[in-house]
């Protein structure tokens, strides 16, 4: 079944499927299995550490810069009111089924998650992780809420299910 997002998309020309393209508002997209996110994390973790982790939240954060300013433009919504669309097109990528989002005065946020990204690292590795490993999700809504509040937030994972929590769990506040 379709979400109503989704067919808001499609009905709108916002979301096109044509041979060798994915675009979405006019972003090219690619589709790639769960699996290339814990091989990017487990390569990037063995050769450069604590260096590979902030890379790949890095990217995250540079991915939500990059498509906030299209849905902004396009659906000229911001600051709190932009939250409902952020939930969409995250679960519309696959990356992760929201659960609930806590915003606070002055930038500070909470977000429960299920990471599809943390489910099958759980479920390829068999045991509970000894870290959190949504480093790319944790960036994208550090970038997301950086968007909405107009500052500079941070992000960080508090729990998360590949290291055997129920859910994934992202703190934000604004950078001192």
């Amino acid at each position: 079944m379709l979400s109503g997002f989704f067919k808001r998309l499609l009905m709108t020309r916002q979301l096109n499927f044509t041979e060798g393209d994915v675009s979405i508002f006019e972003i090219p997209h690619v589709m790639h299995p769960a699996n290339y996110h814990w091989q990017m994390h487990s390569i990037m973790q063995d050769r450069f550490g604590d260096k590979g982790r902030t890379a790949i939240y890095d990217c995250g954060k540079l991915a939500a810069e990059d498509v906030s300013k299209q849905l902004f433009e396009k659906f000229k919504v911001s600051g709190i009111d932009s939250i409902n669309l952020w939930h969409n097109v995250i679960e519309l990528g696959g990356t992760a089924k929201i659960i609930s989002v806590s915003p606070r005065e002055g930038g500070f946020v909470t977000v429960q998650a299920n990471s599809a990204i943390a489910r099958h690292m759980l479920k390829q590795s068999g045991k509970a992780a000894k870290e959190r490993v949504d480093y790319y999700l944790c960036g994208f809504m550090a970038g997301i809420f950086s968007k909405i509040y107009s500052k500079e937030i941070t992000c960080v994972e508090t729990k998360c299910i590949a290291a055997g929590d129920a859910n994934c769990e992202f703190s934000m506040k604004p950078v001192k």
